[in-house]
């Protein structure tokens, strides 16, 4: 997050003092680092994600490499986690398009996309 009173870059992790502090950290690192002196954009926010994805992989097999046993199951988590919400991202703006495309959305259309998930 760039605080623009400060003119600096900002990243917001909640520490569990857990091995997952440090998938969170990687992913939100990778986030940061892509988006510098970019435009964002649709394309460019979705190869940020990738990215970030990406560094947990790899942050993983580091992590497994030097026998921490759980990296496996806590990246598992993560990616679940992230899953779900693109789950929920998708389905809303599912809701938006159909709103657009009729100026309305009623309860049968609401259950039809609600079903499809």
């Amino acid at each position: 997050m760039y605080n623009s009173e400060t003119k600096k870059r900002i990243i917001y992790i909640p520490i569990t003092n857990s091995i997952k502090d440090s998938f969170v950290i990687v992913h939100e690192l990778m986030h940061d680092i892509n988006s510098r002196n970019v435009t964002n954009n649709g394309t460019r926010l979705s190869y940020t994600e990738a990215l970030s994805l990406l560094s947990s992989l790899l942050l993983e097999d580091y992590l497994k490499e030097k026998k921490f046993k759980d990296a496996k199951i806590v990246n598992a988590q993560n990616l679940i986690t992230i899953f779900d919400k693109s789950i929920e991202i998708d389905f809303n703006l599912k809701i938006i398009e159909k709103y657009l495309e009729n100026n309305y959305i009623d309860i049968n259309l609401y259950n039809d996309i609600y079903n499809y998930y």
